[in-house]
């Protein structure tokens, strides 16, 4: 009996190692989706998410699972910080410098679409939008999305 309770902890233990190595080759600037990470586990829903919750309670500053939305989202503390220059967004009317969390140009008034996954204007360049809720997004924010969730971060349909 001892020794089956070992087996299951050793395998438990290699489904945790697992779970991380997986979370750290994921993006961290984006939650993840149970089903998601169920297939790149190579397990069935349950079981990931009773790995993913033994993993976070013996490292709790990865982040944090929502049961009911089934998203995993990392803490601030995981994601490496780097020192990006922003670049400096111009309205495409008035040339005036934006800010890249107003949805409207405080200078001229004209407004803006916001991307839904990093919520920052869209002012011009390639953008994609889901086929049900029409939302848009930075092409290049939702193909990262895409690689870790096969739903709209809005209406969750399939895209």
């Amino acid at each position: 009996m001892l020794v089956k309770q070992i087996d299951e902890i050793i395998k438990t233990e290699k489904k945790s190692l697992k779970m991380e190595n997986l979370l750290a080759e994921m993006n961290p600037e984006f939650p993840v989706n149970l089903e998601r990470m169920a297939e790149l586990m190579g397990e069935e829903k349950t079981i990931t998410e009773e790995i993913l919750i033994y993993t976070l309670n013996k490292r709790q500053n990865i982040g944090k699972y929502d049961s009911m939305s089934q998203m995993f989202v990392f803490s601030g503390k995981t994601i490496k910080k780097q020192q990006k220059k922003e670049k400096k967004i111009k309205c495409p009317k008035c040339r005036s410098v934006l800010t890249n969390t107003e949805s409207k140009c405080l200078n001229c008034g004209r407004e803006f679409e916001i991307c839904q996954i990093c919520r920052g204007i869209i002012v011009e360049g390639k953008t994609l939008s889901c086929s049900s809720c029409g939302r848009l997004f930075h092409k290049e924010h939702l193909e990262e999305w895409m690689n870790t969730n096969r739903n709209c971060p809005v209406c969750k349909e399939k895209i």
